[in-house]
């Protein structure tokens, strides 16, 4: 083939044959082609090779001594390097490689193949590594306009002072925060911020996952660890070395998991069902929670020595109707990410809009507002957001209590008394003794009020 039509030149190809001539045959080939090319006799030789060449495609014989190279594709289906594989198999042992692809190959070539079937394949296999890095470098350009938090409130501020003061620590981070007000995006942009940016952010939702599968998950197995298991899997933490994990709903592990996490942040090590040897992994733990701690401490449910271990440093991220002019420019925000979304062109939201927006409770905070903006952007054909487009669950709420038809006192009452605590913390930068004098009530009242309306 000729030399100046391939895109490819210097890509690395690691070439693992048993066959010697064959080896030599295929660097002849691609050397040729403007290939950086490596040849091994096994499958043990060509992982060690791995490390440091990082080839970006792989031709590997299914029939190798000792490790097979069905085994060798199991043993890389954890590298977080990206290249793709292509088996080599003989005449009539084309199973094998269909066998093969369903496992993860890219694709095979039967032996005796020619010069041209090779240099295709590897030219299909470096044409799709190419298109998905495309796509990957233009999703991350989407992502950067989704990975920020947004807000001018003085609650807002202060979180966003805070990241930047934990984020280039080691500290670990308890993220807390009613449902939809944005934890999981805050841990994200502390890894993001953080000297560990270049490494894995991994993330577990802990409240998802069964208990009987909780240890495989995150400290992994050895082969036969696992019932049914023929090799050997890294677990959530392993994953995460060098890097950031971010356990999702913490409260959710039952006392026996608390125990293996506070081992883990206690020794910084690991252990693999059914492994003989512990694994030392430099990882840093953020974890969310919505839930009253305290609450969980009296009735014996999550363990205070965890507590103190996994909050270091405590961030706060407040629900939505307390953070006052916040949610205009939240509302904006959204706007321009549902346009690009969905190939709209919404130049602007009507002021009775605003108006409504600014009035609603937001029980799901700001998940909620970022759907309900994208269903309106949805179903708008003009150039602005008008009241016609927007549906709210539960508008009574904070509706203008006068307007409400059949309102009694004692609901007027519970509304003006939570839109007072809101602007007196407001006006007291948060700080909850100067509200309560404010206000004129004591600061057990104040606290007791507080809980009373979801607004701790």
């Amino acid at each position: 083939m000729n030399l100046k039509k391939n895109n490819w030149v210097g890509k690395k190809i690691l070439v693992i044959d048993d066959d010697k001539e064959i080896g030599s045959l295929l660097r002849t080939i691609l050397t040729g082609e403007g290939y950086l090319v490596k040849t091994s006799t096994s499958a043990e030789e060509g992982l060690s090779l791995m490390k440091d060449f990082s080839p970006n495609v792989i031709l590997c014989d299914i029939k190798l001594p000792k490790m097979s190279g069905f085994d060798f594709l199991d043993k890389i289906q954890d590298f977080d390097d990206i290249f793709d594989i292509i088996m080599i198999t003989g005449h009539g042992e084309i199973n094998d490689a269909v066998n093969a692809i369903q496992k993860g190959a890219f694709d095979y070539v039967t032996k005796p193949f020619s010069a041209e079937k090779i240099v295709i394949t590897i030219d299909k296999a470096l044409s799709t590594q190419h298109l998905q890095g495309e796509v990957r470098r233009l999703k991350s350009l989407l992502n950067k306009d989704n990975q920020k938090l947004v807000g001018n409130s003085v609650q807002m501020q202060r979180v966003l002072r805070y990241i930047d003061l934990i984020a280039p620590t080691d500290l670990n981070v308890l993220v807390r925060g009613s449902n939809g007000t944005g934890k999981k995006l805050a841990a994200n942009i502390i890894h993001s911020q953080s000297n560990r940016k270049n490494k894995k952010f991994v993330y577990v939702d802990c409240e998802s996952i069964p208990e009987a599968l909780m240890d495989v998950t995150l400290y992994g197995y050895e082969v036969g660890g696992y019932i049914g298991s023929d090799i050997t899997k890294k677990g959530k933490f392993e994953q995460a070395d060098g890097g950031t994990i971010f356990l999702d709903g913490v409260t959710g592990l039952s006392l026996k998991s608390q125990a293996k996490l506070l081992q883990f942040l206690n020794s910084k090590t690991i252990t693999r069902l059914d492994a003989e040897e512990d694994i030392k992994l430099d990882v840093r733990v953020i974890t969310s929670s919505s839930d009253d701690f305290r609450k969980l401490f009296k009735e014996n449910r999550f363990r205070t020595d965890l507590f103190y271990k996994i909050n270091e440093f405590e961030l706060l991220i407040p629900d939505l109707k307390v953070r006052s002019g916040d949610i205009m420019l939240l509302a904006d925000f959204f706007l321009n990410l549902a346009n690009k979304r969905f190939n709209k062109n919404i130049k602007s939201i009507s002021s009775e809009v605003y108006s409504l927006l600014e009035r609603y409770s937001w029980p799901g905070n700001v998940a909620e507002l970022k759907n309900v903006i994208n269903r309106a952007v949805l179903i708008c054909n003009g150039n602005m957001l008008k009241l016609e487009h927007i549906e709210l669950q539960n508008m009574v709420r904070r509706e203008n209590i006068l307007n409400i038809k059949g309102f009694d006192l004692l609901e007027a009452k519970e509304i003006i008394e939570e839109e007072l605590i809101k602007e007196a913390l407001n006006r007291a930068d948060y700080n909850k003794s100067k509200a309560a004098e404010l206000l004129g009530y004591s600061r057990k009242t104040l606290y007791t009020k507080l809980e009373k309306h979801g607004l701790e």
